[in-house]
């Protein structure tokens, strides 16, 4: 098996940590040993979270060898510096992993960019293209010939149309539905629940149904 060492140690890590267990009860040939995570909480170091080590800073990543990693960090407060992250820890795009659960369904004419993660039950439909260092979480949909850029986050539960556009390190919240077409600008936040219709400008915040700019 190939290590895996976690960044982060939040719910969406726990939720990666999850799905690589899963996939050792699966026939799939992508299996990987979790070694632990690294987290900038001073407090955490040196603790065990679900029976896995918290390894140390974000800054030891680099001095880490045979190992591969995953990022879980993209929170609402965090998802804008989701690249500045990955930049800093100064390891190659070859270094990541890339976890699908077990129970999401990928189409065969999608592709899925390294880094990137897609939880339980998601569905990723027929040419679409994710990017790098992607996060789907649990239960969302991103439906045929749509593009996911680099760094975006979909929270769980989201409907995202056809042919849509989903803008570099995005955050797109819990149980959003975005309507088919549109395009949602990089640095853009959908706010949980929101009913998405019309183009969203990079930067902005939306929320509400019809979802409209919140100041």
């Amino acid at each position: 098996m190939q290590k895996l060492v976690i960044l982060g140690t939040s719910g969406n890590s726990l939720e990666i940590l999850e799905a690589v267990l899963d996939s050792h009860g699966a026939d799939t040939s992508s299996r990987f040993s979790v070694e632990g995570f690294l987290d900038d909480d001073p407090n955490k170091w040196g603790q065990d979270i679900l029976g896995y080590p918290v390894i140390g800073p974000l800054s030891q990543a680099h001095r880490i060898d045979d190992v591969k990693f995953i990022n879980g960090i993209g929170s609402t407060n965090s998802f804008k510096r989701k690249p500045e992250i990955i930049a800093g820890l100064g390891i190659p795009d070859e270094k990541f992993a890339t976890i699908i659960h077990p129970s999401a369904t990928v189409s065969r004419f999608a592709k899925i960019g390294v880094g990137t993660i897609v939880l339980q039950n998601a569905v990723i439909g027929t040419r679409v293209q994710i990017g790098r260092h992607v996060q789907i979480l649990p239960l969302s949909v991103v439906s045929h010939d749509s593009q996911v850029d680099d760094f975006a986050t979909i929270a769980g539960g989201v409907s995202v149309s056809g042919y849509v556009h989903l803008g570099r390190a995005c955050y797109i919240g819990s149980a959003a539905a975005i309507r088919n077409n549109v395009h949602i600008g990089s640095e853009a936040l959908v706010g949980m629940g929101s009913v998405v219709l019309n183009d969203v400008a990079a930067q902005t915040v939306v929320a509400g149904v019809p979802a409209v700019e919140r100041k």
